[in-house]
């Protein structure tokens, strides 16, 4: 008979004992009430009772790609020269996107996204049927809302990045070791990055310059880069760096992006911790803020513009080198655009010099219309792999 595990963790035990000391504990900063804990069991963190349901059918599949992943993430720490093959390096994207979609922020975020959907369409039938909507009614709605999701959005969430993960295909892995005296890699409980150097708020799976980035360990980083956008470390397996504040920036990028807590191993990173936390506390706020839908419209007729939640911060690091045809335009001239080629999106990037020359709103001249045109040429040789 199987046993039904209630102790389900969202950040894998082997992953957070990277980070863990000989005795088995790692230090924590508690983001939401601005503690340091300086011993903490890793063995007791990111874990929730049945957080994918009682039945077990997610538990134990996580539990497969843990062990797969395990011993691929383990041999890269241990062995600097070890680079994973090309079966190993799927298993890792795999990885990457299920730990992306599996913790408590993705799935806080899934139930706010859910519930300012519902709150719009309440809101919108009792003005049109007129009934007066209270504060009262609006928690009490709510609060039955987020009972009947309680138990379904984790695993609604690994349904979804089931279908993901071919994505990412595309992207190459950079092993990146940093030899740094000072400052370590720390993690969190919403470990995986999505980044975007060319255009930051560009981080859906689809996007050009999109960046993957998952520490493993204090001293060891693994990307997965779009190539074709970032060419300093195209063809490279594995690098090794002495940049202080490469991984300083890593770090606060942990500190925005995570949802309760931050861990790391070494006792002197705490105060750099607590200062980079009030350093970028309007820069946390904002990301987590940017997971709210947006509502467009009237009372009688409202629009939901979902969320994009991305880090507010702009920071070059050396595997994120943006090539140089993808550089030196305002904000009006770039543009997004996908990986892979895209006949709509072709037929857009045909006409934008047609439809910036003819709009009085931007007001572009015609050194914009060029750098447009200039644009354009980049993302044809960026497809045909000219570059």
């Amino acid at each position: 008979m199987e046993v039904k595990r209630k102790k389900q963790h969202y950040v894998p035990q082997f992953y957070l004992k990277n980070f863990a000391r000989e005795d088995n504990t790692f230090s924590i900063y508690n983001v939401k009430n601005n503690t340091i804990i300086q011993k903490a069991p890793y063995k007791s963190q990111c874990y929730e009772n049945y957080y994918y349901g009682e039945n077990n059918q997610w538990e134990l599949r996580l539990s497969k790609l843990e062990y797969e992943s395990s011993k691929i993430i383990n041999r890269i720490i241990n062995e600097d020269s070890y680079y994973p093959n090309i079966k190993e390096i799927d298993m890792l994207k795999k990885f990457v996107i299920f730990q992306r979609y599996r913790t408590t922020y993705n799935e806080e975020t899934i139930k706010i996204i859910y519930w300012e959907t519902a709150k719009s369409i309440l809101t919108m039938q009792c003005y049109i049927d007129k009934v007066p909507i209270t504060e009262e009614l609006l928690q009490l709605t709510k609060k039955q809302f987020e009972e009947k999701y309680q138990q379904n959005v984790p695993a609604e969430s690994l349904d979804m990045a089931y279908n993901l993960v071919n994505r990412i295909k595309d992207l190459e892995l950079l092993v990146v070791r940093y030899n740094n005296l000072n400052n370590f890699l720390i993690s969190s409980d919403n470990p995986v990055i999505f980044y975007n150097s060319y255009m930051s708020r560009l981080v859906g799976l689809e996007n050009a310059g999109l960046i993957v980035i998952l520490p493993i360990s204090p001293d060891k980083l693994i990307v997965f880069f779009d190539a074709k956008m970032y060419q300093r470390y195209k063809g490279k397996k594995c690098i090794q760096l002495q940049n202080e504040n490469e991984v300083k920036m890593l770090n606060v990028f942990q500190i925005l992006s995570a949802n309760k807590i931050v861990y790391f191993s070494e006792y002197k990173q705490s105060k750099q911790i607590l200062k980079d936390f009030i350093k970028y506390k309007k820069e946390r706020d904002l990301y987590l803020k940017l997971r709210v839908p947006q509502t467009m419209g009237v009372e009688t007729n409202k629009a939901v513009i979902m969320p994009v939640a991305f880090i507010p911060i702009k920071y070059i690091f050396s595997f994120s080198r943006v090539h140089p045809r993808a550089i030196g335009y305002t904000e009006n001239e770039i543009d997004w655009f996908p990986r892979k080629k895209n006949k709509d999106y072709e037929l857009r990037m045909n006409l934008r010099p047609q439809i910036f020359s003819m709009s009085k709103i931007r007001k572009l001249n015609s050194k914009s219309i060029k750098n447009i045109k200039r644009l354009n040429s980049f993302i044809k040789d960026y497809w045909d792999n000219k570059l």
